[in-house]
């Protein structure tokens, strides 16, 4: 059985020392990320102040403790919680379109967006407290289909490719995509979308993965269309898996307002 490291509050007061994780806070705390700043403060026995402060505003809390210190998990999660959750599915446009020859397959990992959340510990069960992003240009939406009939998504333009160069851990997650082409012809997908409420992510320190997709390219009644399929991984050892406060919903998603 793995079991999440448990670390003390001194030990993240640093940027640098950040990793996901869980923690007991005994002492007034700072976290420094991208974009945001985290003051825990002690103010009572069994309560602390809760602070955090972005580009635009200070979102502040007061947690009241079962113990005298302050059980928490910094975990990634699923980017569809921020500004306000709408929807279940996430637009990735690919900077650079992926060019697929007909009958052929071919697998990529791309960086997928996410959201950290700030979770309570009580016993053996997570509550949110706040949640966040390390890169606000992901807390946008966008529309996948026509207006009246339209899929709603969270919208990201990433690269069809991982790289750390350009990547940041705090901001993305690895995305494995299969990708496999029933079509005679070549295919050019530039746009994915995922139904993301159904994917675990899994972290270990300042990781992130999460599952995998399928993608499949192929003709239904004259109609190029893209089924899009999670499929679950299993998670690997000395991982952890992130707490979720959505549920899974077991979407079956085909786009059929084109991929190019």
């Amino acid at each position: 059985m793995v079991i999440d490291t448990v670390r003390e509050s001194n030990e993240i007061s640093k940027s640098s020392d950040f990793k996901f994780g869980k923690y007991t806070i005994k002492k007034d705390t700072t976290l420094h990320m991208p974009e945001n700043e985290i003051q825990f403060s002690k103010i009572d026995s069994d309560k602390f102040s809760y602070a955090r402060k972005d580009s635009e505003k200070v979102t502040r809390k007061t947690i009241h403790c079962k113990t005298k210190d302050l059980e928490i998990e910094m975990a990634p999660i699923l980017p569809i919680h921020l500004p306000s959750y709408k929807t279940d599915f996430v637009f990735l446009r690919f900077a650079d379109p992926i060019f697929i020859s007909g009958k052929s397959t071919t697998e990529i990992t791309v960086p997928f967006p996410i959201e950290i959340g700030v979770f309570l510990i009580n016993d053996d069960h997570a509550d949110m407290l706040d949640c966040f992003s390390c890169e606000p240009s992901y807390s946008r939406f966008g529309l996948y289909g026509t207006p009246e009939e339209g899929r709603l998504c969270k919208y990201a333009k990433i690269p069809p490719s991982f790289d750390k160069k350009t990547s940041s851990s705090l901001a993305h997650a690895n995305l494995r995509i299969a990708i496999e082409n029933d079509l005679e012809e070549s295919a050019q997908v530039g746009k994915i979308i995922i139904p993301a409420s159904d994917h675990d992510l899994y972290y270990n320190d300042e990781n992130v993965i999460m599952d995998d997709l399928n993608v499949m390219i192929k003709n239904r009644g004259g109609l190029k269309i893209i089924e899009v399929v999670q499929k679950q991984i299993t998670k690997p050892d000395d991982w952890s898996l992130s707490p979720r406060n959505i549920k899974k919903t077991d979407y079956r998603f085909a786009m059929e307002w084109g991929f190019d």
